[in-house]
C-alpha cells in the first residue's frame, strides 16, 4: 500500500506531500486542477515513464529545470521509499531507501500499477505506436529485463539509422549494429507473441460477460519482419540492406510492428462502434490486472489508477470493472464530483484545487 506521496515541480505542483490512510483513495476537483497529475505521478514512479507523454519537458513544472517524485509504501511488516530526481530533463537519479540505483530494471516493478483513462480507447482505434506502447508496458511490469531490451534496441536502431541517413555506403559500419538488433528483436518479438496470446485469452474471458459464441476476440501480432529467430532476422537485414541504404532507415523490426484487434470477426480499428472499442479497451486493461494477479500472486503489490472513466460505463460493465479492480491492493480514483460515485464506501477523499491537495476524509 502507498502511504505517502511527494511531488516537487511536477506538472502544476510546486511542493506537495500527501499521506494516505486507506487502500481506496479519491481525488476530487474540477477539470484542470491537477487530479490526473497525481495519478500520473504514481504511475511514473511505478514505470519510470508517463502514460500521457514521452517528453520530460511536458512533465516538469513550467519554469523549473527538473522535478522530484517520492513514494513511501509498505507491506505487512516492512516499509520502503522510492525516489526519482530529475535535476534537468536528462540527468536522473533513482533511489531506493536512500541508496542510489543505477539500472531502471532494479527500480520498476516495486509498485505494479495499471492505469485506466478515457483515452484508453485510442489503444484500439489509434496509431500502431499506442498498441506497441500498451503491450510493452504490460510486459515490462512482468519482466524488468524487457524494458532494458527495448531501451538497447532503440539505441542501436537510432545509431544504425543515423548511419543510413548520412547516405553512408560503409557496409561494415551498418552491419556492425545488425547482430545486436537481431538478438534484441528476436527477444522482443517472442515476448510480444507470448503476451498477445495471454491477453487474448484474458479478454475473451472478460467479454463472455457481454457476448456469446465462438471467435469472440482476436489479438493478432503483425510482425513487420515476418520472422522471429536471430538467424532469420540477420538474413532479413542482409536482404534489405541495399534498399535501406537508399531509403535512409531500417525497414523492419519491432519498432514498426502492430496488433490487430477483432471482435466477432470485426476489425475494431476500422469497423467497430465506439461502444465496442471502449469496452475492448477497458477489457485490455482489466486483462493486465488479471495477468499480474496470476503471475505475481500478490494482490497487495498491484495498484489500480482510475482516472475519471466511470462516465462511459453502463451498470453491467461497471459491475465487472469494480469486481476486477477490487482485487488489487489499492485503488486511486479521480472524480469531478464525488457525490455521484458515493457507492465507493471507505474511500479517503482529497479535494484538489489549483495544484494543491486538501486533507483527506474517510467516507462511510
Amino acid at each position: 500500500m502507498i502511504n505517502r506521496l511527494w511531488l516537487h515541480n511536477f506538472r502544476n505542483y510546486s511542493n506537495q506531500e500527501i499521506a494516505f490512510k486507506s487502500n481506496i483513495v479519491a481525488f476530487v476537483g474540477a477539470n484542470g486542477q491537477g487530479k490526473s497529475n497525481l495519478i500520473e505521478a504514481i504511475f511514473f514512479v511505478s514505470m519510470l515513464r508517463s502514460f500521457i507523454t514521452t517528453r520530460i519537458a511536458d512533465i516538469k513544472k513550467i519554469g523549473s529545470l527538473g522535478f522530484y517524485l517520492g513514494i513511501e509504501y509498505s507491506g505487512d511488516s516492512w516499509e520502503r521509499k522510492l525516489e526519482i530526481d530529475y535535476s534537468d530533463e536528462v540527468t536522473r537519479k533513482l533511489l531506493i531507501d536512500n541508496q542510489p540505483v543505477n539500472r531502471s530494471s532494479d527500480f520498476i516493478r516495486r509498485i505494479k500499477s495499471v492505469v485506466f483513462a478515457p483515452d484508453d480507447i485510442n489503444i484500439v482505434t489509434g496509431q500502431s505506436g499506442l498498441r506497441r506502447r500498451f503491450i510493452d508496458m504490460l510486459i515490462s511490469v512482468n519482466e524488468p529485463g524487457y524494458m532494458n531490451a527495448l531501451h538497447n534496441y532503440n539505441k542501436a536502431l537510432r545509431s544504425r539509422n543515423a548511419v543510413l541517413r548520412n547516405n553512408s555506403y560503409d557496409t561494415k559500419l551498418i552491419m556492425a549494429f545488425e547482430p545486436v538488433l537481431a538478438e534484441l528483436s528476436s527477444f522482443i518479438i517472442n515476448r510480444r507473441l507470448e503476451y498477445a496470446e495471454f491477453i487474448e485469452q484474458e479478454v475473451i474471458e472478460l467479454l463472455t460477460h457481454f457476448y456469446k459464441g465462438a471467435g469472440l476476440f482476436n489479438f493478432i501480432y503483425k510482425n513487420s519482419a515476418n520472422v522471429v529467430s536471430v538467424d532469420q532476422l540477420l538474413e532479413k537485414f542482409n536482404k534489405n540492406r541495399h534498399r535501406e541504404q537508399r531509403k535512409g532507415f531500417t525497414l523492419s523490426g519491432p519498432h514498426l510492428d502492430d496488433f490487430e484487434l477483432y471482435l466477432k470477426n470485426i476489425q475494431l480499428r476500422y469497423f467497430g462502434s465506439t461502444g465496442q472499442c471502449r469496452l475492448v479497451a477497458l477489457c485490455l486493461k482489466m486483462a493486465q490486472i488479471n495477468l499480474l494477479l496470476k503471475q505475481d500472486g500478490k494482490s497487495s503489490d498491484i495498484i489500480a489508477l482510475v482516472d475519471d472513466v466511470y462516465g462511459n460505463l453502463d451498470n453491467k460493465i461497471k459491475e465487472l470493472f469494480m469486481e476486477v479492480i477490487n482485487r488489487t491492493g489499492q485503488i486511486f480514483h479521480t472524480f469531478t464530483d464525488y457525490d455521484k460515485h458515493n457507492q465507493i464506501a471507505g474511500a479517503e477523499v482529497f479535494k484538489i484545487k489549483d495544484g494543491k491537495v486538501f486533507n483527506g476524509q474517510i467516507m462511510e
